[in-house]
């Protein structure tokens, strides 16, 4: 092309494209609604043992009646864990974008810088609400839960000069690491109490290989083998996800696991291998012994989801016909099991080992408030104020929850799933 031509030409842009499109999400599947909104806590009562003052008799006389052993009610107690972020904008921003949006050649911009701080915020937020959901390590000193853990250090001799590291094949989460480009993280040893690092930055997601590149200005701190990764500022102070509830041997939200089986959600292994339609049916068969009828959802890994969808494939015969195109793969499964249907998700921040069978109606988040922009004493205000010595604004989006099983034995956590497409450290 030669330089007199380019004053004839054109720039063009093609449209905006948002890059975390919406899918299934544990937040979705458990409601958030009047009823689960709190002021101090959310309290609810658990039956956990039947009555067994029974007598038996066969002389039909006024025999005496057995003691009476009476039923045991539990009441769970639980409060929500806030989440805040924050971002600002430039004034010089916000004027430049508002002179008029629109694709390609329309407008001044793609989209206002308010709306794009918006969108932004509020993608994040649905992130980090989604790991405190489903690995909040929770309100102790010691973690119950962690997003991944530390198969080997590949290279660098600290984190201050930055560490390459390789995640276990068990605790990877494809859909994760590739969003948390220069988010931070906090490092702990394998006992989950003592810290290694916090505030360390997240670079360099490979996924082929789960490695991840660490690092912490001037700090002397060596990640080492088996160290788990949390989410930044969580531990102490986060409610406890999924994972950490599903994995309660002790005492939680006030009532025994080691007491009571009825608040302990049993496991269930898939031997280090694919996970298949057995699998499923058994694991609704054991539901069913538990009281389970109205079926619940799976939560899987695409990769898990993907062997599933395979094997359903290849049980299914198509009769000829004239059509010169047959669609085949899966988009949504559904069993027919004891327990009920159970419809398998493929979840996209989901470890690679795990998959969460969740009882329908029974998991619910509680708090004071889901993800929200607005200032609770006038809802036609945002969290938005002046910056004071700079020229733009800050908003802000938080919340206050935390999730729950109402009966915990309903569900069931399983484990070592090993996926024909898993990736794995190198």
């Amino acid at each position: 092309m030669t330089s007199a031509m380019n004053a004839q030409l054109k720039v063009r842009y093609g449209r905006f494209i948002d890059p975390l499109p919406s899918e299934d999400t544990i937040a979705k599947f458990a409601p958030f609604g009047s009823a689960q909104k709190i002021g101090r806590s959310y309290n609810f009562p658990v039956y956990l043992g039947l009555p067994h003052g029974v007598k038996h008799n066969d002389d039909h006389t006024a025999f005496t009646l057995a003691t009476v052993i009476a039923p045991v009610v539990e009441e769970a107690t639980l409060s929500g864990s806030e989440i805040a972020l924050r971002d600002n904008v430039a004034y010089a921003d916000l004027f430049a974008t508002n002179n008029g949006v629109g694709d390609g050649q329309n407008g001044a911009a793609f989209m206002t810088a308010s709306d794009y701080k918006v969108l932004g915020l509020m993608k994040s937020a649905e992130l980090y609400r989604e790991l405190a959901l489903v690995y909040g390590p929770g309100s102790t000193s010691t973690a119950a839960a962690n997003i991944g853990v530390v198969s080997a250090s590949v290279s660098g001799a600290d984190l201050g000069a930055g560490q390459v590291v390789n995640l276990t094949r068990a605790s990877w989460i494809p859909g994760l690491w590739p969003n948390m480009t220069n988010a931070l993280v906090d490092v702990y040893q394998s006992n989950g109490s003592t810290s290694r690092a916090t505030g360390v930055t997240v670079t360099a997601p490979v996924e082929a290989t789960n490695r991840i590149t660490l690092t912490k200005a001037a700090s002397s701190a060596v990640v080492a083998t088996n160290d788990i990764i949390l989410a930044s500022t969580a531990i102490d102070v986060s409610c406890y996800g999924l994972q950490a509830i599903m994995e309660n041997t002790g005492t939680l939200f006030g009532i025994s696991a080691s007491t009571y089986p009825q608040w302990k959600v049993n496991s269930y292994s898939c031997g280090s291998s694919v996970i298949e339609r057995l699998d499923v049916l058994s694991i609704g068969s054991r539901q069913h012994a538990r009281g389970v009828t109205k079926g619940g959802t799976l939560f899987v890994s695409s990769h898990a989801f993907t062997d599933l969808a395979e094997e359903a494939a290849e049980l299914m015969r198509t009769a000829p016909d004239s059509s010169d195109v047959v669609s085949q793969g899966a988009t949504k499964l559904v069993y027919r099991t004891a327990c009920g249907p159970i419809e398998v998700v493929s979840y996209r921040y989901m470890k690679q080992s795990l998959g969460m069978f969740l009882p329908k109606d029974l998991v619910k988040r509680v708090g004071s408030t889901d993800l929200t922009f607005r200032d609770p004493l006038s809802k036609d205000d945002w969290f938005l104020q002046q910056l004071a010595d700079s020229a733009g604004l800050q908003m802000r989006i938080y919340s206050d929850q935390a999730i729950i099983i109402e009966q915990p034995w309903h569900a069931m956590l399983v484990t070592n799933i090993s996926s024909t497409a898993d990736t794995t450290p190198a």
